[in-house]
């Protein structure tokens, strides 16, 4: 399912610092859920995917908001572990990213 954040509020998203390139540019963490920024698609589009309770679940959504807040292996990990079961994908057109 596909939606598109500029029909709503600016999500504002913390850079996501790591020691080496990383997969991951960003990354806003909710109760539930986290929220990351990757990379422009091969089109040129920067999509936002939000990863839930609901899927992939809790044990997996409470590492990658351990991963993202210390700045390593998140995109790894979600290579290794999640691949596709996000909970939904957003165009990121209204995202602010600060440090």
């Amino acid at each position: 399912m596909l939606f598109c954040l500029a029909d709503m509020m600016p999500l504002k998203m913390h850079k996501y610092h790591s020691d080496h390139d990383s997969g991951v540019v960003a990354y806003h963490i909710e109760d539930r859920d986290i929220k990351i920024l990757f990379p422009p698609d091969k089109d040129g589009k920067p999509f936002v995917y939000t990863y839930s309770y609901s899927r992939p679940g809790k044990k997996h959504v409470e590492e990658m908001k351990k991963l993202a807040e210390k700045g390593s292996d998140l995109a790894t990990y979600i290579n290794k572990n999640i691949r596709e079961r996000y909970e939904r994908r957003d165009r990121a057109d209204n995202v602010i990213i600060t440090d």
